[in-house]
């Protein structure tokens, strides 16, 4: 529908959504932007590890906890389409490689073995199975040449001490370390989150948060897990209209708020 007078012109910046509430203009935000205008940018992405440290869970039996990150390896040598897969039932990826720290902790194995990276799609174009950003690299010196005429397409990470890198035909069978985050969605007070929770998310998973009855939403409902294991911090709100509009429809969360009074039972 058209925008009312009261988005025009457009009051959020940074590519912000106004809405009406009311009459009265509101915005949702972008994913980096807060504020009632959209004009306040969100800190930077380490800034929410305070935030979320109290909801971390352990890695489960089996896995191994690193710098918020829980890793399986496996000694069973399989292709690397077939190592991915296996990775994915665990709600993982094969490891990705953000830092020199995690590097080490991955090669400290001393076995030829399977990372996330991969030039399957484009040529020369190396991306991670996740789909997170490249932001580290070790190669071999000479590293990537695509030696065979039917294609090196996937990487693998050396059991020598320096673990370097090579591309080498995705056929072939080696082992790997799949990796998965361990922190739950932050909680939203009153939001609740669209489909049914899972035990562990993968990077780049994006979350829904919606308002039950009566509530008004206020701002951007989508969150996304990051590369470094940590969710976005919600700018998402579920507030309750005036008292005025209250007896609008049938009841809910917020007409009980207004109209009982909770006791402990005594």
């Amino acid at each position: 529908h058209l925008l009312s007078d009261t988005c025009m012109p457009n009051p959020c910046r940074n590519g912000g959504t106004c809405t009406e509430e009311r009459g009265r203009p509101g915005c949702l935000c972008l994913p980096g932007y807060g504020g009632d205008a959209c004009d306040v940018s969100e800190p930077p992405d380490s800034s929410w590890l305070l935030f979320l440290s109290p909801g971390l869970r352990k890695c489960q039996p089996g896995w191994d906890a690193f710098q918020g990150f829980c890793y399986k390896h496996f000694s069973a040598r399989r292709s690397w389409e077939d190592a991915e897969t296996r990775c994915r039932e665990h709600g993982g990826h094969l490891a990705n490689i953000l830092s020199p720290e995690e590097h080490s902790f991955l090669s400290s194995r001393g076995e030829y073995q399977w990372i996330g990276l991969n030039d399957r799609t484009i040529e020369g174009d190396f991306q991670w199975s996740d789909g997170s950003p490249l932001l580290y690299e070790n190669w071999q010196d000479g590293q990537p040449d695509s030696h065979f005429l039917y294609g090196e397409n996937c990487v693998g990470l050396s059991g020598q001490k320096d673990g370097k890198w090579s591309d080498l035909p995705c056929g072939y069978h080696l082992p790997f370390t799949c990796k998965m985050g361990l922190t739950p969605p932050p909680k939203v007070a009153d939001a609740q989150i669209f489909g049914r929770p899972k035990q562990r998310y993968e990077v780049n998973s994006v979350l829904r948060y919606w308002c039950p009855e009566g509530f008004v939403q206020h701002r951007w409902p989508l969150i996304r897990c990051q590369e470094n294991g940590q969710w976005q911090r919600p700018q998402f709100a579920c507030r309750c209209p005036s008292f005025s509009h209250l007896t609008w429809g049938l009841p809910s969360l917020c007409t009980h708020r207004h109209t009982h009074t909770h006791t402990r039972p005594k």
